[in-house]
């Protein structure tokens, strides 16, 4: 099949093709009416001469040549029309025939411009169903991002990718299907790239937090041990009160105590709620 360049080409040969038959056509029309007034003159001329010799010869001499002129004008005129006719008709015949190769061209044109309308309705349909895909896919891993503690490790990142999904939606609305695509497969990575740092650092700091854990349970433990822990004494056994462990220890107890009861509180509420749940309400 042609290509549209090569249809365009050939239609503007036809066109080209046509005017000159056209142009034909109208010198040929001009030419046999040229023709027809200087046969017209000569038979006139003719005619004019016939009658001044027809006072030097008889009648009947005069009668049979004029007839005789007559119908060799007659034959004359029928081969010269005949062979005008054909003429005509062949100049005629061509410049159906361009038409006809013109019409067909067009609508060989036609059927290439509706083709190439239909493929690009049809790309941009998909083009416009994958923007649409990805945007839905992207909520997804927005979602998947925004129910981990991110505020607590990367303060205001988040916001700063969500702040691209509005735009995604406006090229789409705008029909900007490419663009559209290209964005939110970038965002998409951006919020998977956040989510892996988030559970990255959420990793490391619940093992931190394990071994802060350990200690702080271990130095409760060391307390209750030394607050029932009894003395024995010549004069008995007893347990020493606070101020004296405080004296004892050379006033570390009475200082460190609250701190360490405090920390115990705290790890008991993170282990009540959840690490993840803690940090991302403590940002709130």
């Amino acid at each position: 099949m042609a290509t549209e360049a090569q249809l365009r080409r050939r239609i503007s040969e036809l066109q080209s093709q046509i005017e000159n038959l056209r142009f034909q056509n109208e010198t040929f029309q001009n030419n046999i009416a040229q023709q027809m007034n200087e046969r017209f003159a000569r038979m006139k001329a003719e005619y004019e001469s016939a009658l001044i010799r027809q006072k030097n010869e008889t009648e009947e001499l005069y009668t049979a040549r004029i007839r005789s002129f007559q119908e060799q004008l007659v034959r004359d005129m029928q081969q010269h029309y005949q062979e005008l006719e054909k003429e005509a008709e062949h100049i005629v015949k061509s410049q159906n025939e361009k038409l006809e190769e013109l019409k067909s061209c067009n609508e060989e044109l036609r059927t290439a411009f509706q083709k190439v309308k239909t493929h690009s309705e049809m790309v941009d349909n998909s083009h416009r169903m994958y923007a649409v895909d990805l945007l839905e896919e992207l909520k997804i891993h927005k979602k998947a991002a925004e129910i981990t503690p991110h505020e607590f490790f990367f303060q205001g990142e988040f916001n700063i990718i969500d702040s691209y999904v509005e735009q995604i939606s406006e090229e789409i609305g705008q029909e900007m299907y490419q663009a559209a695509a290209s964005d939110a497969s970038s965002v998409i990575m951006e919020f998977d790239l956040l989510k892996t740092k988030v559970e990255q650092a959420l990793d490391e700091w619940i093992a931190a937090f394990h071994d802060y854990s350990r200690i702080i349970k271990a130095l409760v433990n060391k307390i209750n041990i030394l607050e029932q822990s009894s003395i024995k004494t010549a004069a008995g056994s007893f347990r020493m009160a606070p101020s004296e462990i405080n004296y004892w220890s050379s006033g570390t107890y009475l200082h460190f105590k609250p701190k360490v009861v405090a920390a115990a509180e705290l790890i008991e509420q993170i282990e009540s709620i959840g690490a993840e749940k803690y940090l991302k309400i403590i940002k709130q």
